[in-house]
């Protein structure tokens, strides 16, 4: 049993352990705690697939070599589906709309009613089931195809060209309905871009960490220049995330009408309006500097480990989404730890078990071998 599997078991089951005892003690607060945790891990498992889709669309022969890791962390999916049950579970808990109108202040009634054939629990568990059973058909039909190798090259193409506007589609309204629904008095255009760019981001980081970094998972056929490549893809995406959340800022700012600037400006002000400015710090302003050099890029080490600062960077940008309808404050709690331990530690569980039989790389791609000898500009 590697080292990696090893701890993936023990996050497991002392995440377990842990949210067990939670939802005894506190309920609510560990059920905030789980979907802020389920969200992250399932945006990185989604930002993968996009990338995955991305690299089929545009035959892209560099992104190759690292292809099939990308795969192991799709892999994920299914069990991501299943563990989405708590939260299905936990409705009632989580969403105002979901329960009894006798609740509702009249702010909420008046947002709420007008939206009631959308937001209700029947057409939100199948809507939820239509969003997760079309990830985990796409991500497994990929993932056959590529393990059979060149003959199905094209069909992966087309496949994956087909699969990219249904992927944006479901992820911008799984966005809003398991995101932006937490405040139903809220809307924003463009919610569901905010997650993929946070989740694509994510997913490119946890990619370069697994693909150049200290475990045991590491390509060795990797090379600078596919370091560099996912380091521009990094720059470019944390610039990408930055601009969206700025964009949605501004214009709620600008246009000041009071039913939209609550969501805003309970996560702005106060302690976390703290964290705020911290995960801009972390998930920007660092990133952004360090990416910006050329030899920084080409460090394959150095690329590994700021894309594992940036799937940090992006729990705690979902954190600061989810736990806010809880908590007036920035409160950490250990079932924030517990969350995260049970969901991410079953997650890389999953995908180290399902990764042990194939090798790194499509060794049957008839791409490969562009792939292999790739010079970044």
């Amino acid at each position: 049993m590697t080292r990696t599997l090893r701890l993936s078991v023990a996050a497991t089951l002392a995440g377990a352990a842990l949210l067990v005892l939670g939802f005894v003690l506190d309920s609510r607060q560990a059920m905030f705690s789980y979907l802020a945790a389920w969200i992250f891990a399932a945006s990185v498992a989604m930002g993968a697939l996009f990338w995955i889709a991305i690299a089929h669309t545009t035959n892209a022969t560099w992104m190759v070599v690292l292809r099939r890791r990308a795969e192991d962390i799709t892999s994920a999916l299914p069990l991501l589906a299943v563990l989405f049950l708590p939260v299905l579970a936990g409705l009632r808990t989580l969403y105002p709309w979901a329960r009894p109108e006798s609740g509702w202040d009249e702010r909420m009634r008046e947002a709420v009613l007008p939206k009631a054939g959308y937001l209700n629990a029947p057409f939100f568990v199948g809507r939820a089931i239509f969003y997760l059973a079309s990830w985990v058909v796409i991500a497994e039909l990929l993932r056959r195809l590529s393990q059979r190798g060149g003959e199905v090259a094209g069909k992966q193409r087309t496949v994956a060209a087909i699969s990219l506007p249904i992927l944006a589609f479901t992820l911008t309204f799984a966005a809003f309905d398991w995101l932006m629904s937490l405040d139903p008095t809220w809307s924003s255009n463009v919610f569901g871009i905010y997650l993929f760019g946070g989740g694509f981001g994510a997913a490119i980081g946890l990619l370069s960490f697994i693909s150049f970094g200290p475990l045991g998972s590491r390509i060795p056929e990797a090379t600078a220049d596919q370091s560099h490549a996912m380091g521009r893809l990094l720059l470019a995406f944390v610039i990408f995330w930055m601009y969206i959340a700025f964009c949605q800022y501004l214009i709620i700012w600008i246009a000041d009408v009071p039913d939209e600037v609550g969501w805003v400006k309970l996560r702005t002000t106060g302690s976390w309006g703290e964290l705020a400015v911290g995960i801009a710090a972390v998930h920007f302003f660092l990133p952004f500097f360090a990416l910006l050099s050329r030899g920084v890029k080409r460090r394959p080490g150095v690329v590994a480990w700021m894309g594992a600062w940036l799937v940090a960077a992006h729990y705690l940008d979902m954190h600061w989404v989810v736990l806010p309808e809880l908590h007036a404050g920035w409160r950490p709690h250990w079932l924030d730890l517990a969350a995260i331990l049970f969901v991410g530690g079953a997650s890389v569980l999953a995908s180290i078990l399902r990764a042990r039989r194939e090798p790194s790389m499509p060794l049957g791609d008839p791409r490969l071998e562009a792939g292999l000898h790739y010079e970044a500009a």
